[in-house]
């Protein structure tokens, strides 16, 4: 049994620690989209094995997260993975089930896009909803 954690705030600095996180966890951090904010301190993110984005061009310019532990060294952008790459196992997930893994969600406009095309198809299709005037 396993932890996971979700981290959703505007906060502009971190409010997690990474001495608070116990081994085998995985961390969801989907706010701090700005490179001036960061919900994670770098040692959270030093201590993450695996460190998935949607996107590595997205997140150069917009994970916060990421701009202390890469000055401070302790992270690289080789280090980065882009979530689909690991899907499709170019790259290994964890590796050991202690290994923290860190998945750092920016959001990718074109997937909200395509999943609100099937919302509306499927509402379409089904006779649900309601056409609102804007």
């Amino acid at each position: 049994k396993k932890d996971i954690i979700i981290t959703a705030t505007t906060s502009r600095e971190p409010v997690l620690t990474g001495h608070w996180i116990a081994e085998g966890t995985h961390i969801n951090a989907i706010g701090s989209n700005f490179l001036g904010k960061a919900e994670l301190d770098s040692v959270t993110v030093r201590r993450c094995a695996v460190i998935a984005v949607d996107s590595k061009e997205q997140a150069r310019l917009e994970a916060g997260d990421f701009q202390q532990p890469l000055e401070e060294g302790f992270l690289r952008w080789t280090d980065v993975r882009e979530l689909g790459q690991i899907i499709v196992g170019r790259y290994p997930g964890r590796k050991h089930p202690q290994d923290l893994t860190l998945f750092k969600s920016l959001g990718i406009a074109i997937e909200d896009v395509v999943v609100a095309g099937q919302v509306y198809a499927r509402a379409q299709a089904e006779g649900v909803g309601k056409i609102i005037d804007w």
